[in-house]
C-alpha cells in the first residue's frame, strides 16, 4: 500500500529528474547556440569558396613579386641600408603588374597541367 509520504518523495524525485533534464536541455541548447555564433563569426571573416582563384593568385603574385624585387634590387645595386626602400619601389610596380599576369596566365597553367598529370579515375 502506498502512503502519502512515499507519493511525496516520488513527487520530489520526479521534479528533481524533470528538473535536471530542463538544465541539461538549457545547457545543450546553449553550448549550440554558442557553436552556432562562432560559426558565424568565422564564416563573416572568410570570402566565398568561389573567390579561391583570385585570392591563389593575389597571394602567389604578391609573395613572388616580392621575392623577385628583392633579388633584383640587391644584384642592382648591392645589399646596403637602402635595399628595403628599393625593394619597396619596385614592389609598388610589379605586384599589381603579376597579379593581371597571374590572372590571365591562370586557364593556360591549368590545361597545361591537366595535359601533363595524370588524374586516377573517380
Amino acid at each position: 500500500m502506498i502512503n502519502n509520504g512515499m507519493m511525496i518523495e516520488a513527487a520530489i524525485a520526479g521534479c528533481a529528474v524533470a528538473d535536471m533534464a530542463i538544465a541539461k536541455m538549457d545547457i545543450t541548447d546553449a553550448d549550440q547556440t554558442v557553436e552556432t555564433a562562432q560559426q558565424r563569426r568565422v564564416r563573416r571573416y572568410k570570402l566565398h569558396h568561389r573567390t579561391a582563384p583570385v585570392v591563389s593568385a593575389f597571394f602567389m603574385a604578391g609573395i613572388m613579386a616580392l621575392i623577385m624585387c628583392t633579388a633584383i634590387a640587391a644584384v642592382n645595386g648591392g645589399v646596403t641600408a637602402d635595399l628595403p626602400a628599393r625593394t619597396l619601389r619596385a614592389y609598388a610596380f610589379a605586384m599589381p603588374t603579376a597579379f593581371l599576369c597571374v590572372l590571365l596566365v591562370r586557364p593556360l597553367v591549368v590545361r597545361l597541367t591537366a595535359w601533363i598529370v595524370h588524374h586516377p579515375a573517380a
